[in-house]
C-alpha cells in the first residue's frame, strides 16, 4: 500500500481539525465555572469538571514580559528553535514530524516518567493547528494517529491529548498567556492527558473538555 502523501493527510484530517479549532475557541470562551487550584506569583491553575469524561479540565495563565511570537517560540518545536525539552521539565522531547501546510503540523511529544516512574514515560502523536491574528497566536490541537507511529510505542505509553490549545495575546507590550481575571486580556491554554481513564496534569496542564 502507497503512503499516504502530506496533502492526502490534510484532506483527511480536514474534519478533525475544524472541529478541535472550534472546541479549543469555545473553551477559551469559557469564562465561568473555573474554580483556582494553585497559585503562584508567576501562573494561576483553575479546573471544572469534564463533560466528556469523569475527570477535571485545567487551565492555567500568567503574564510574561515578551512579545507573543518570542513566548511561542519556546513552546512550538521546530527547525531553529530552542525546543520544549530544555526548560519543561516534563517534556524529553518535542519535534515537527510531519508539516502538512504552512499553519498545520503533526508533532510527536514524549515525555519523561515522574514520581519514581510510577507515571511512566509518554508519547503523544497530535496535529497542531497555528492561527496567527494581530492581537494573539493560539493553537488548536489533538491526538491522531499516524502510520509512521503505531498504538505501541517504544519510548513510552503512547498518551492522548484531548483537544487543547495554547493562546498567547498582546497586552501593552506583554504577553497574557491562558486565561486570566475580567481586568486581563483572555487567553487560555488547556490540556489534559489521559491513559486508561487516568486523568492529570504536567507542569503545563493538557486539556480535555
Amino acid at each position: 500500500m502507497t503512503a499516504a502523501t502530506s496533502e492526502e493527510r490534510l484532506l483527511e484530517l480536514t474534519p478533525t481539525i475544524e472541529y478541535v479549532y472550534g472546541r479549543v475557541l469555545e473553551l477559551e470562551n469559557l469564562k465561568y465555572g473555573w474554580k483556582p487550584v494553585k497559585e503562584t506569583s508567576d501562573c494561576t491553575v483553575h479546573s471544572r469538571p469534564s463533560k466528556d469524561f469523569e475527570g477535571f479540565i485545567f487551565k492555567s495563565d500568567g503574564l510574561i514580559p515578551a512579545p507573543p511570537e518570542v513566548v511561542f517560540d519556546l513552546v512550538a518545536p521546530g527547525a531553529g528553535k530552542p525546543g520544549r525539552g530544555r526548560w519543561d521539565t516534563s517534556v524529553h522531547s518535542s519535534e515537527v514530524i510531519e508539516q502538512l501546510s504552512t499553519d498545520i503540523d503533526i508533532r510527536l511529544t514524549r515525555t519523561l516518567p515522574v514520581f519514581m516512574s510510577l507515571i511512566s514515560a509518554r508519547e503523544f502523536v497530535d496535529v497542531v493547528k497555528v492561527t496567527r491574528e494581530d492581537d494573539r497566536i493560539f493553537t488548536a490541537c489533538v491526538s491522531i494517529e499516524h502510520p509512521d507511529y503505531g498504538a505501541k510505542s517504544s519510548k513510552g505509553i503512547r498518551g492522548t491529548c484531548y483537544p487543547n490549545g495554547l493562546f498567547c495575546y498582546r497586552v501593552q507590550g506583554y504577553v497574557v498567556v491562558n486565561h486570566s481575571h475580567r481586568h486581563v486580556v483572555p487567553s487560555v491554554y488547556l490540556r489534559e492527558e489521559a491513559h486508561s481513564g487516568l486523568q492529570r496534569t504536567n507542569r503545563n496542564p493538557r486539556d480535555n473538555s
